[in-house]
């Protein structure tokens, strides 16, 4: 389905330093491995030379000179700790074309299969492996997919959303230099004499079934327009656009996926803490710089109370992290052996939702001279119960949410979503407190009007 017309290694059109860089605990602490996005461009021009292979590729040697640790390899030191090897040897890029065209889906959104088709092999992740991968699909339409995969180690998300920027900026003839980037990860060092009663517990865990594998999951996109996000912000008057969309995903799960009465539940979310730490990070630190953090509640709790009550315990997770809460998680992750089980990705429990946020970071100013993005996402979510929140990719103040769900949540997981943000038409009680008073409720195991109300007599008027 996907023939690949060239496979090459790019290298830095520049001499670049050759070093190795040390890697801190944030960065080891990420799992081993790529993380793959994915962008659609739909061809709507007549333009012969569109998205030319010779553009992308001059501009993708000249960005590397910037960011040449993409141009290095995963390395050991003498003691087997991992680092960057900045050798400049180069990144992978590879260009396909593919007798798809986007009519094919029905829905471009993350899947198993964009994966497999849009992005080179990803199985070898363990020195000396490459640490950036881009190809370059042209569809029968015309359209064009783009996939970028770095590897965990090299940095967080800012790091490769900056570098695909100045990739797009020097395809589009920009020629001011970015920023000079800073690699000293020593500022994120471990400090043996600090002592903290600060308390870790690991935000994933193994799969609670071994002899069973994980449900399969079904990945959604919902789209919040800027009028239904301005209606669910006006019921969290405190909450950011993060914590306000976050708390409402929260409780939905708790009704959609049946949690009983006193079943704790968690949300999972990371914190970049660059300017949490004394001092700050340079704006310009190149590489992981990012905490996962949890907030956790009653499902009862989220249910019956306003909906800034789950985004009051985001914010007070938040709150906490601070400079000595960072370097007390930078030392408690100092051996491998916690930091594997601090990073341990293999599941989602069903009682909790991930949600993380790529809210204003750009993602739809990928211009590489031909328009920005009909979409772009991650190429494949990882396991049930993990969101992605994005800009809307018509660029109008909406948000996407994507998410992957087991089978039988969805449909039931939609309708509570919905339910909360559609503006009403006519007056009357709120979406929300109309589920609460609903038969939804007394469907599911522990959850009645009754318990309901004495919980919190007042409540269901308040949400």
């Amino acid at each position: 389905m996907v023939d690949v017309v060239e496979s090459c290694i790019v290298v830095p059109s520049e001499e670049t330093p050759k070093h190795r860089i040390w890697l801190s605990n944030l960065d080891l602490v990420a799992p081993k491995g790529y993380t793959p996005k994915v962008y659609l461009y739909r061809k709507n021009t007549t333009e012969t030379d569109y998205f030319s292979v010779k553009v992308l590729k001059d501009a993708f040697a000249k960005a590397l000179v910037h960011f040449y640790p993409f141009a290095g390899r995963l390395a050991e030191d003498s003691n087997g700790r991992l680092e960057i090897d900045c050798n400049g040897k180069g990144a992978l890029f590879v260009v396909a074309r593919s007798e798809f065209s986007t009519e094919d889906f029905q829905e471009f959104k993350p899947s198993a299969e964009v994966k497999q088709l849009f992005f080179p092999n990803m199985d070898v992740v363990d020195p000396p492996c490459i640490l950036l991968m881009v190809q370059v699909t042209f569809l029968r339409c015309g359209s064009v997919v783009m996939g970028v995969t770095d590897h965990h180690m090299v940095g967080d998300g800012h790091n490769i959303n900056y570098f695909v920027e100045t990739w797009c900026s020097i395809a589009r003839g920009i020629t001011n230099p970015p920023i000079s980037r800073s690699y000293d990860r020593t500022l994120l060092r471990a400090c043996s004499s600090l002592f903290s009663e600060q308390t870790h517990r690991p935000a994933f865990s193994p799969y609670d079934h071994p002899d069973e594998a994980p449900p399969p999951a079904i990945t959604c996109i919902w789209n919040i327009t800027k009028d239904q996000l301005h209606l669910l912000k006006s019921r969290c008057p405190t909450g950011t656009t993060y914590t306000t969309i976050a708390s409402h995903l929260w409780r939905s799960m708790c009704l959609a996926r049946k949690l009983s009465v006193d079943q704790e539940t968690r949300l999972l979310f990371p914190v970049d803490v660059r300017n949490r730490v004394v001092p700050p990070l340079p704006s310009e630190y190149f590489g992981g710089a990012i905490v996962s953090l949890i907030a956790s509640a009653k499902a009862a709790d989220l249910v019956s109370m306003p909906l800034g009550f789950g985004a009051e315990k985001i914010r007070q997770a938040i709150e906490k992290v601070d400079d000595g809460y960072v370097r007390s998680f930078i030392n408690h992750i100092e051996s491998e052996e916690t930091r594997r089980k601090m990073g341990m990705r293999e599941t989602i429990r069903n009682t909790d939702l991930v949600v993380i946020s790529w809210l204003g970071l750009g993602s739809y100013n990928a211009d590489f001279g031909w328009g920005s993005p009909d979409w772009m996402s991650f190429a494949q979510l990882p396991a049930c119960g993990f969101v992605c929140l994005n800009d809307s990719p018509k660029k109008d103040g909406g948000v996407s949410v994507v998410l992957a769900l087991e089978h039988e949540t969805v449909d039931r997981f939609k309708k509570i979503f919905y339910e909360e943000i559609n503006i009403p038409t006519v007056e009357g009680p709120r979406p929300f407190q109309l589920i609460a008073k609903s038969t939804l409720l007394t469907e599911i195991s522990g959850f009645n009007s009754t318990k309901i109300e004495s919980h919190n007599t007042d409540v269901l008027l308040n949400i």
